[in-house]
């Protein structure tokens, strides 16, 4: 596994494209890519791989990218839903947009 357990916090720092609709990061700029999702990785899939690890620690990311405060919108939505606000996890997303690309870094912790 790539994240070490003995470590206190798990950073990611994304710099790049950014999807429209999820806020997500887009990966694969191919135009050869049949599938428009095929490329975008969400924070559903972060989040999935972060909640399922046995890491103890907190998890932080920061999002430089077109419509990356959508990010935070779903993480509130993934942790709502999922019910894991209650099971005391730590996490930290930071935006370097709002929803439209309008206001300058958002957060959700």
């Amino acid at each position: 596994m790539a994240i070490d357990q003995n470590a206190d916090t798990f950073m990611i720092n994304y710099t790049g494209h950014g999807d429209p609709h999820t806020g997500g990061w887009v990966v694969n700029m191919l135009e050869e890519s049949q599938d428009a999702l095929s490329g975008i990785v969400t924070i559903d899939d972060v989040l999935d791989i972060f909640t399922k690890s046995d890491f103890k620690g907190s998890m932080e990311i920061s999002s430089d990218s077109p419509y990356s405060g959508r990010l935070c919108f779903a993480a509130k939505d993934y942790f709502t839903g999922n019910k894991l606000d209650e099971a005391g996890l730590k996490y930290k997303i930071m935006a370097s947009t709002d929803n439209d690309q309008s206001l300058p870094w958002n957060t959700y912790e």
